[in-house]
């Protein structure tokens, strides 16, 4: 079974919209990782910060706790802890390369090639999310 994932720009508020929506809809700006879930973006928050996924360390409430789910068989809506889009808006060209290359080195990490191409995808959408003073919510559909 494969999770298909999107993070989108959007306010917290508007989660059941998020829901229901797809990359399609234009009123909403996407970035379409489809391997990703919450426990991988749980994993790259420490690599943002400059350390090691520590899997005694409890997962960040943001990505355990959904905002919105549209069934069953979902999507499920979950935010990106602000303190991660915050850091990932805030990186130069060698931080991203530091970060995709810490999340790919960690046992819990992700591919080489998967990391650079989320880290450059999420950090562009982290920074204009933050220029907005919005969230990033990331949707997930099994």
């Amino acid at each position: 079974m494969s999770v298909l994932t999107d993070f989108v720009i959007s306010n917290a508020a508007d989660a059941e919209r998020v829901c229901r929506s797809n990359p399609t809809d234009r009123r909403f700006k996407w970035f379409q990782a489809k391997w990703l879930d919450n426990h991988q973006v749980a994993v790259l928050h420490p690599a943002a910060a400059g350390r090691s996924f520590d899997p005694t360390v409890p997962l960040p409430d943001a990505l355990l706790s959904c905002l919105a789910i549209g069934g069953e068989d979902g999507p499920v809506v979950y935010r990106v802890p602000p303190d991660l889009v915050e850091r990932l808006a805030s990186l130069d060209a060698a931080e991203l390369t530091a970060v995709a290359d810490r999340w790919a080195a960690d046992p819990c990490g992700i591919s080489r090639e998967g990391a650079e191409y989320a880290v450059s995808g999420l950090a562009a959408l982290c920074g204009r999310a933050h220029g907005q003073g919005k969230a990033v919510l990331l949707l997930m559909t099994v």
